[in-house]
């Protein structure tokens, strides 16, 4: 296989891309491809569901530049295609909510609050699966990592403040999350974040 090169990010910069990634199962297909390039078969079994039900779906993500093919090769005379992510990180873009007329702006607040379902939906199924196999748990447990950490929080930052946590964040996520996979005794991890600014008290 020739080497292939993901992206640091993919910024969205057009709503019809977004509403493709509102679907919460595109959203586990490109968490469930990693960094590493899977034919359609490979990834109906990590995702334990029927291959035919990914067709059209990895075909419309295709379509729109989400995934990429990197390899094709024949296998008992059918050519199998070999798929992987474009980038580590998917966001929409600052463009997508700079609409002055009202009308398209709640629209599009409405498409990101869908897309932003569509990710907890998708947080929700994986998170059962490794409950249900026992490779995560709430319980207390001397396995490095295999402890459920969740957490809801308010924060109450200066503009400043707000600046600096999101530069640390970042850079920390980017620090950790472009190391290569398939290291000795590497474990994978989904991390689900979501910061805004809250109405509370901000009159």
């Amino acid at each position: 296989m020739e080497d292939f090169k993901i992206a640091e990010e993919f910024i969205i910069e057009d709503l019809e891309t977004l509403k493709i990634l509102t679907d919460p199962l595109r959203v586990r297909i490109l968490r469930s491809l990693g960094q590493k390039a899977r034919t359609v078969k490979e990834t109906a079994e990590r995702l334990d569901m029927p291959q035919a039900k990914l067709y059209y779906h990895i075909n419309l993500m295709e379509k729109h530049g989400l995934i990429q093919v990197v390899e094709t090769r024949v296998v008992s005379g059918i050519i199998e295609k070999l798929y992987a992510v474009i980038a580590l990180m998917y966001r929409p873009g600052a463009g997508l909510l700079t609409a002055v007329d009202p009308a398209p702006l709640a629209e599009e607040a409405e498409n990101m609050a869908t897309m932003v379902t569509g990710l907890m939906e998708a947080v929700r199924e994986d998170l059962q699966t490794s409950l249900r196999k026992g490779t995560a748990t709430f319980q207390q447990t001397s396995q490095p990592g295999q402890q459920l950490e969740i957490a809801y929080q308010m924060l109450h930052l200066t503009d400043e403040e707000i600046v600096a946590f999101q530069e640390e964040f970042s850079a920390l996520v980017a620090r950790h999350g472009g190391k290569s996979p398939n290291r000795p005794n590497e474990r994978t991890y989904n991390l689900f974040y979501l910061y805004f600014v809250s109405d509370e008290n901000n009159d």
